[in-house]
Protein backbone atom coordinates (compact mmCIF):
# COMPACT_ATOMS: atom_id res chain seq x y z
CA UNK A 1 0.00 0.00 0.00
CA UNK A 2 0.97 3.50 -0.54
CA UNK A 3 2.35 5.21 2.29
CA UNK A 4 -0.92 7.43 3.40
CA UNK A 5 -1.39 9.85 6.78
CA UNK A 6 -4.49 8.81 9.01
CA UNK A 7 -7.55 10.58 7.36
CA UNK A 8 -8.44 13.73 9.55
CA UNK A 9 -12.10 15.97 9.58
CA UNK A 10 -12.62 18.77 11.48
CA UNK A 11 -16.39 18.32 13.06
CA UNK A 12 -18.96 19.81 15.12
CA UNK A 13 -21.73 18.04 17.06
CA UNK A 14 -25.04 18.84 15.69
CA UNK A 15 -27.98 18.48 17.82
CA UNK A 16 -29.84 15.62 15.65
CA UNK A 17 -26.57 13.51 16.80
CA UNK A 18 -27.14 13.67 20.31
CA UNK A 19 -29.57 12.40 22.71
CA UNK A 20 -31.37 13.90 25.82
CA UNK A 21 -28.50 14.82 27.48
CA UNK A 22 -27.30 16.72 24.97
CA UNK A 23 -24.51 14.58 24.53
CA UNK A 24 -22.80 12.47 21.01
CA UNK A 25 -25.26 9.28 21.23
CA UNK A 26 -23.77 5.75 20.84
CA UNK A 27 -25.58 5.06 17.68
CA UNK A 28 -24.45 8.27 16.17
CA UNK A 29 -21.11 7.28 17.31
CA UNK A 30 -21.26 4.43 15.01
CA UNK A 31 -22.95 6.34 12.37
CA UNK A 32 -19.72 8.69 12.85
CA UNK A 33 -17.28 5.96 12.51
CA UNK A 34 -18.73 4.39 9.27
CA UNK A 35 -18.80 7.40 7.43
CA UNK A 36 -15.45 7.93 8.11
CA UNK A 37 -14.49 4.49 7.09
CA UNK A 38 -15.92 4.98 3.48
CA UNK A 39 -14.15 8.18 3.15
CA UNK A 40 -11.22 6.96 4.73
CA UNK A 41 -10.90 3.95 2.03
CA UNK A 42 -11.87 6.62 -1.14
CA UNK A 43 -8.88 8.65 0.63
CA UNK A 44 -6.20 5.83 0.06
CA UNK A 45 -7.86 4.47 -3.49
CA UNK A 46 -10.19 1.93 -2.21
CA UNK A 47 -13.43 3.83 -1.61
CA UNK A 48 -16.70 3.35 -2.92
CA UNK A 49 -15.81 4.84 -6.58
CA UNK A 50 -13.58 1.93 -7.21
CA UNK A 51 -16.15 -1.09 -6.09
CA UNK A 52 -19.12 0.51 -6.90
CA UNK A 53 -18.07 0.16 -10.85
CA UNK A 54 -17.45 -3.53 -9.56
CA UNK A 55 -20.75 -4.12 -7.93
CA UNK A 56 -18.77 -4.69 -4.60
CA UNK A 57 -19.40 -2.66 -1.13
CA UNK A 58 -17.43 -2.91 1.86
CA UNK A 59 -19.65 -4.29 4.89
CA UNK A 60 -18.58 -4.05 8.75
CA UNK A 61 -18.19 -7.13 10.18
CA UNK A 62 -17.38 -6.90 13.86
CA UNK A 63 -16.97 -3.38 15.77
CA UNK A 64 -16.09 -1.75 19.07
CA UNK A 65 -16.93 0.97 20.57
CA UNK A 66 -15.46 2.72 23.93
CA UNK A 67 -16.53 5.72 25.04
CA UNK A 68 -14.71 7.41 27.88
CA UNK A 69 -16.31 11.27 27.12
CA UNK A 70 -19.54 11.55 24.92
CA UNK A 71 -18.74 14.82 23.32
CA UNK A 72 -21.48 17.41 23.88
CA UNK A 73 -23.50 19.39 21.09
CA UNK A 74 -22.00 22.02 19.15
CA UNK A 75 -18.79 20.70 20.50
CA UNK A 76 -16.03 21.33 18.26
CA UNK A 77 -13.79 17.74 17.85
CA UNK A 78 -11.59 15.90 15.50
CA UNK A 79 -12.07 12.74 13.86
CA UNK A 80 -9.41 10.47 12.19
CA UNK A 81 -9.39 7.10 10.86
CA UNK A 82 -6.86 4.80 9.39
CA UNK A 83 -6.24 1.41 7.73
CA UNK A 84 -4.75 -1.36 9.73
CA UNK A 85 -4.42 -3.78 6.75
CA UNK A 86 -5.29 -7.31 6.20
CA UNK A 87 -5.98 -9.78 9.38
CA UNK A 88 -7.13 -13.19 8.61
CA UNK A 89 -10.70 -12.48 6.73
CA UNK A 90 -10.89 -9.48 7.60
CA UNK A 91 -9.72 -5.85 6.75
CA UNK A 92 -9.23 -3.63 9.71
CA UNK A 93 -9.77 -0.12 10.02
CA UNK A 94 -9.48 1.95 13.43
CA UNK A 95 -11.22 5.44 14.60
CA UNK A 96 -11.04 8.11 16.97
CA UNK A 97 -13.02 10.90 17.78
CA UNK A 98 -10.67 13.82 19.56
CA UNK A 99 -11.35 16.99 21.64
CA UNK A 100 -9.86 20.12 20.35
CA UNK A 101 -7.62 19.51 22.91
CA UNK A 102 -6.10 15.98 21.17
CA UNK A 103 -7.47 14.87 24.13
CA UNK A 104 -9.15 10.72 23.62
CA UNK A 105 -12.99 11.16 23.79
CA UNK A 106 -14.31 7.98 21.53
CA UNK A 107 -12.39 5.19 19.90
CA UNK A 108 -13.00 2.27 18.36
CA UNK A 109 -11.82 -0.57 15.93
CA UNK A 110 -13.92 -2.27 12.95
CA UNK A 111 -13.36 -5.65 10.87
CA UNK A 112 -14.60 -5.17 6.98
CA UNK A 113 -14.89 -7.33 4.43
CA UNK A 114 -15.84 -6.98 0.92
CA UNK A 115 -19.28 -7.93 -0.55
CA UNK A 116 -20.61 -9.21 -4.26
CA UNK A 117 -23.72 -6.80 -3.82
CA UNK A 118 -25.62 -9.44 -6.85
CA UNK A 119 -24.62 -12.36 -5.50
CA UNK A 120 -24.55 -11.39 -1.76
CA UNK A 121 -21.23 -13.48 -1.27
CA UNK A 122 -18.17 -12.46 0.77
CA UNK A 123 -15.24 -12.06 -1.05
CA UNK A 124 -11.88 -13.22 -0.19
CA UNK A 125 -8.44 -11.34 -0.59
CA UNK A 126 -6.88 -13.81 -3.38
CA UNK A 127 -10.17 -12.99 -5.44
CA UNK A 128 -9.30 -9.26 -4.98
CA UNK A 129 -5.41 -9.11 -4.90
CA UNK A 130 -5.20 -6.65 -7.88
CA UNK A 131 -7.05 -4.21 -6.33
CA UNK A 132 -6.17 -4.24 -2.50
CA UNK A 133 -3.34 -4.53 -0.40
CA UNK A 134 -2.53 -6.23 2.78
CA UNK A 135 -0.27 -3.81 4.23
CA UNK A 136 -1.71 -1.46 6.77
CA UNK A 137 -2.20 2.29 6.00
CA UNK A 138 -0.76 3.12 10.19
CA UNK A 139 0.23 0.92 12.76
CA UNK A 140 -1.59 3.03 15.34
CA UNK A 141 -4.00 0.84 17.12
CA UNK A 142 -6.94 2.45 18.78
CA UNK A 143 -7.79 -0.20 21.47
CA UNK A 144 -4.56 -2.79 20.92
CA UNK A 145 -6.66 -4.88 19.12
CA UNK A 146 -9.10 -6.10 17.11
CA UNK A 147 -13.18 -6.29 17.92
CA UNK A 148 -13.88 -9.66 19.20
CA UNK A 149 -16.04 -12.43 18.35
CA UNK A 150 -19.00 -12.56 20.11
CA UNK A 151 -21.03 -16.01 21.04
CA UNK A 152 -23.90 -15.92 23.02
CA UNK A 153 -25.03 -19.19 24.56
CA UNK A 154 -27.33 -20.64 27.31
CA UNK A 155 -31.64 -20.08 27.54
CA UNK A 156 -32.17 -17.99 30.19
CA UNK A 157 -32.22 -14.68 28.03
CA UNK A 158 -35.31 -12.73 28.29
CA UNK A 159 -36.76 -11.60 24.80
CA UNK A 160 -38.04 -8.25 24.77
CA UNK A 161 -41.36 -7.82 23.85
CA UNK A 162 -41.46 -5.63 20.63
CA UNK A 163 -40.57 -7.48 17.41
CA UNK A 164 -38.88 -5.19 14.91
CA UNK A 165 -39.68 -4.46 11.49
CA UNK A 166 -37.35 -3.25 8.64
CA UNK A 167 -38.78 -0.41 7.29
CA UNK A 168 -37.81 1.30 3.60
CA UNK A 169 -35.83 4.22 5.83
CA UNK A 170 -34.12 1.31 7.91
CA UNK A 171 -32.02 0.17 4.84
CA UNK A 172 -28.88 2.01 3.41
CA UNK A 173 -27.34 1.26 0.00
CA UNK A 174 -26.29 -2.18 0.21
CA UNK A 175 -29.92 -2.92 0.66
CA UNK A 176 -29.45 -4.29 3.71
CA UNK A 177 -30.77 -2.96 7.35
CA UNK A 178 -27.91 -0.54 8.37
CA UNK A 179 -26.06 -1.59 10.97
CA UNK A 180 -26.56 1.92 12.71
CA UNK A 181 -29.92 0.95 13.38
CA UNK A 182 -29.00 -2.78 15.33
CA UNK A 183 -27.39 -0.97 17.68
CA UNK A 184 -30.20 1.92 17.76
CA UNK A 185 -32.52 -1.16 18.75
CA UNK A 186 -30.61 -2.49 21.53
CA UNK A 187 -30.16 0.57 23.26
CA UNK A 188 -33.88 0.68 23.21
CA UNK A 189 -33.74 -2.77 24.83
CA UNK A 190 -31.29 -1.75 27.48
CA UNK A 191 -33.11 1.47 28.22
CA UNK A 192 -36.50 -0.02 28.71
CA UNK A 193 -34.45 -2.58 31.65
CA UNK A 194 -31.95 0.11 32.75
CA UNK A 195 -32.92 3.70 31.43
CA UNK A 196 -30.07 5.07 33.57
CA UNK A 197 -27.51 3.28 32.27
CA UNK A 198 -25.17 4.08 28.92
CA UNK A 199 -22.66 1.46 27.65
CA UNK A 200 -18.98 2.75 27.58
CA UNK A 201 -17.58 0.04 25.79
CA UNK A 202 -19.83 -1.95 22.78
CA UNK A 203 -19.02 -4.80 20.95
CA UNK A 204 -21.04 -5.78 17.90
CA UNK A 205 -20.85 -8.83 15.90
CA UNK A 206 -23.28 -8.65 12.57
CA UNK A 207 -23.34 -12.04 11.20
CA UNK A 208 -25.78 -12.17 8.48
CA UNK A 209 -27.63 -9.68 6.59
CA UNK A 210 -30.90 -8.61 7.45
CA UNK A 211 -33.57 -7.51 4.14
CA UNK A 212 -36.46 -5.11 3.89
CA UNK A 213 -39.78 -6.45 5.41
CA UNK A 214 -37.35 -8.93 7.98
CA UNK A 215 -38.32 -9.27 11.38
CA UNK A 216 -36.24 -9.53 14.53
CA UNK A 217 -35.94 -9.76 18.12
CA UNK A 218 -33.53 -9.21 20.48
CA UNK A 219 -32.85 -10.99 23.45
CA UNK A 220 -31.03 -10.18 26.74
CA UNK A 221 -28.38 -11.88 28.78
CA UNK A 222 -27.05 -10.87 31.87
CA UNK A 223 -23.48 -12.05 32.34
CA UNK A 224 -21.14 -11.70 35.03
CA UNK A 225 -18.56 -9.80 32.27
CA UNK A 226 -21.36 -7.81 31.28
CA UNK A 227 -24.66 -7.62 29.40
CA UNK A 228 -24.85 -9.17 26.05
CA UNK A 229 -27.35 -9.56 23.15
CA UNK A 230 -28.95 -11.53 20.48
CA UNK A 231 -30.85 -10.70 17.23
CA UNK A 232 -32.64 -12.96 15.42
CA UNK A 233 -34.83 -13.33 12.48
CA UNK A 234 -37.32 -16.44 12.53
CA UNK A 235 -34.13 -18.06 10.51
CA UNK A 236 -31.90 -17.70 13.17
CA UNK A 237 -29.46 -15.49 14.89
CA UNK A 238 -28.01 -12.52 12.79
CA UNK A 239 -26.20 -9.92 15.72
CA UNK A 240 -24.74 -10.74 18.84
CA UNK A 241 -23.36 -8.04 21.23
CA UNK A 242 -21.56 -7.12 24.56
CA UNK A 243 -21.80 -3.97 26.62
CA UNK A 244 -20.14 -2.55 29.42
Amino acid sequence: MENFDKYREEFIIPSYLTDRDRELSRQSVLSIFQELAYRGAEYIGLGDSVLKPLDLAWVLSRVRLVVHRAPYLEEKVRLETWSRGLDGPFFIRDWRILSADGDELVCGTGSFVILDVRSRAMKRFEQLADLFSPEPQCTDTALGGNAERIIVRGDDGVTAPEERTVRYTDTDFVGHLNNVNYLKWLLDCEFAVAPERKPSDITINFMKETRLDGMLRFTRFERPDGIYYMAATPDGPVMSAKIN
